[in-house]
């Protein structure tokens, strides 16, 4: 039985027992790296029985080997040179995106860099996450095979294969020290039901763990010989990513971390304590969207180097100016995943609720986030509260529809920081009033914890009476630096210097 839910805990106590329970297994001589590969689905733990009990089918097994299975011919036959300085390049995030040319499919977080890349100097390397659970995979994969433009790239799948034929019993040493080490904290019992509770769903763990610290071997090998001299990775802190950042910094290869999204006290990622300081678990760099982001990695003991250089995706903002606005008045919904689950359901229907009343032909659509996969729950929890015009618009590229959108809506998405570069009234929608992306206490948006709340600061919106528009350029220059179309030089700066 789980004893709080994560909604219920303060940051501080979230960060104090995470850090806790970390260090506790890492002085029961528990690889402290392999702790961290699980760190993300740890904290999940901490919400709801069900997200512990993750299931992978062996239908979604199976694709994913056979996936696999074509990513590495692809790159067998691939003749491209690999460059010396590579960039971690996630499937995950491409989709339809808006360049000057017109619409491509793109990595929709790094296309804007990727326009100005010389790439004779830069490579991509082309990740694969094992995935999760049934939810996450089997409706994706046809992205990780797509074939994308000319760019050199190196398949993941190709060093893995590499590792195993040539080190072919590198997994089963790697198993009996996984078994030797979860051996000795399996046992172990704490003194809180919360910390118990984390660590009976860590044991749960250990097979997805075998993989990331074979994986993880397998990038040591490649790094050492290969003669990259720097990794630009996004999701430092995923289980995926960690196998190749720890890899990278044992080779004394340079790894730059680029912001891909919103960073908060409440983010298990980028909390840490001041013992988790000292374990040698962060990139070099931190290249951050604005210095408001850059003091809270500070104050949450970040050891990297951290600059600020804009967010990336403002670069294309200057050719959007003046684009035709539909008639109607087009209400943006921006969902959140959010690691409990009751909470995500909660706001959804909060908002259905209002417009399932409201009369004033105002046109809402939902906005889902690139990496929720189970967006026919949201046709669900609408039909519950009797909302029958709901709209999802998941495959457009975002900045177009904000380009054409009156009022964003949202709990705590980075689409409320985005809509903010355009100028766009924002409504908060927390019924627990936390104010996790401080939208509310940076005075650029309302918040409201009901539907009838909710219609009202629309039309208040709408009719120009409550204005927050003094606040955006304040707000701009603390979380997105400059928006000047220049924030892909100052990255290549940071890629390409000695």
């Amino acid at each position: 039985m789980i004893s709080k839910r994560i909604a219920d805990y303060t940051p501080q106590e979230i960060l104090s027992v995470v850090s806790r329970y970390s260090l506790l297994i890492n002085k029961l001589g528990f690889d402290s790296r392999l702790f961290y590969f699980n760190r993300s689905r740890l904290f999940l733990s901490l919400t709801a029985d069900k997200i512990a009990n993750q299931k992978r089918s062996k239908f979604t097994l199976l694709l994913f080997f056979i996936t696999s299975l074509i990513r590495l011919i692809k790159g067998i036959f691939s003749s491209k040179r690999i460059p010396n300085v590579l960039i971690v390049d996630t499937r995950e995030y491409y989709g339809k995106t808006l360049k000057k040319k017109g619409f491509v499919y793109d990595n929709i977080l790094l296309t804007y860099l990727y326009d100005y890349i010389d790439w004779s100097e830069i490579g991509l390397l082309d990740r694969f996450n094992l995935p999760f659970d049934d939810n996450q995979f089997p409706s994706q994969w046809y992205k990780h095979i797509r074939n994308i433009s000319t760019r050199p790239r190196l398949y993941e799948e190709i060093i893995l294969f590499k590792y195993l034929i040539l080190h072919p019993f590198s997994w089963i040493k790697t198993k009996k020290r996984l078994t030797k080490e979860f051996g000795i904290i399996k046992d172990r019992s704490f003194d809180s039901d919360t910390l118990n509770t984390i660590h009976r769903n860590f044991l749960k763990y250990q097979k997805s763990t075998l993989f990331f610290a074979w994986k993880e071997e397998a990038y040591l090998w490649y790094f050492e010989s290969s003669g990259i001299k720097k990794i630009l990775i996004l999701d430092e802190y995923s289980p995926n990513q960690r196998s190749i950042l720890n890899a990278s910094a044992a080779c004394g290869i340079d790894c730059i971390a680029l912001q891909h999204g919103g960073i908060h006290e409440l983010h298990p990622g980028y909390v840490y304590g001041p013992e988790e300081r000292k374990l040698n678990l962060f990139p070099n760099q931190f290249l951050t969207w604005g210095s408001s982001f850059s003091e809270f990695l500070k104050d949450n003991n970040w050891p990297a180097s951290i600059s600020e250089v804009g967010h990336l995706r403002t670069d294309i903002i200057a050719d959007l100016k003046g684009a035709t606005k539909s008639k109607s008045k087009r209400v943006m919904f921006a969902s959140q995943p959010h690691k409990d689950e009751s909470y995500t359901e909660h706001t959804a229907k909060m908002v259905f609720r209002a417009f399932a009343d409201q009369n004033d032909n105002l046109e809402m659509f939902v906005r889902t986030h690139p990496l929720e996969k189970n967006v026919e729950k949201y046709q669900k929890w609408a039909d519950e509260v009797s909302y029958k015009d709901l709209s999802i618009e998941a495959e457009e590229d975002l900045y177009v529809q904000l380009a054409n959108t009156d009022i964003v809506i949202t709990a705590f998405s980075t689409v409320g920081q985005e809509a903010i570069y355009f100028q766009i009234p924002l409504i908060t929608v927390d019924y627990l009033n936390r104010d996790i992306a401080s939208y509310v206490k940076e005075g650029i948006a309302s918040n409201v914890t009901n539907s009838e709340d909710l219609m009202e600061a629309i039309k208040e919106e709408l009719a120009g009476s409550k204005s927050y528009k003094k606040e955006y350029q304040k707000y701009i220059d603390k979380y997105a630096h400059v928006i000047d179309g220049k924030v892909h030089d100052r990255i290549l700066k940071f890629l390409l210097s000695e």
